[in-house]
């Protein structure tokens, strides 16, 4: 009974901690000075330096998306990447997230977006993003 106990607590813990470490996600803007081309080499320029692989970008939409970053917790697999536009004067930081379910017996799941609540490590990773970029010098 004891170990049963145990197992519980030890499970229901894991569970309630994982659930802290989620949060709702909003979009960070930062105010630059620039023009949009100079704002799109800056970002270009802030994720090169920070070991970050671009997956799309379009430079006369002024929009950047990062390629994925993984990690499993408890049978489900999260991917994330880091979505920015620019704009005259503007850079906005996004989070896109998504999960499946992965099981060895019942295969592995669809990916289903995470609509709100995403890792509270990304809404610090966009603001410090937003941040490198703002404080990048004009003209890199």
């Amino acid at each position: 009974m004891r170990a049963v106990m145990l197992c519980v607590a030890l499970l229901g813990g894991g569970c309630l901690s994982h659930a802290e470490k989620f949060g709702p996600f909003k979009p960070v803007a930062v105010t630059c000075q620039g023009s949009a081309d100079d704002l799109y080499k800056r970002v270009m320029r802030v994720l090169s330096d920070r070991g970050l692989s671009t997956a799309t970008s379009d430079k006369d939409a002024g929009v950047v998306v990062s390629e994925w970053e993984s990690s499993t917790l408890m049978g489900t697999e999260y991917r994330y990447r880091w979505r920015v536009t620019v704009d005259d004067g503007r850079v906005v930081v996004t989070s896109d997230g998504q999960y499946r379910m992965v099981d060895e017996v019942l295969g592995t799941g669809k990916w289903q977006r995470l609509t709100t609540d995403q890792p509270n490590e990304r809404m610090d990773g966009a603001r410090a993003l937003a941040a490198d970029i703002s404080a990048t010098s004009p003209g890199v």
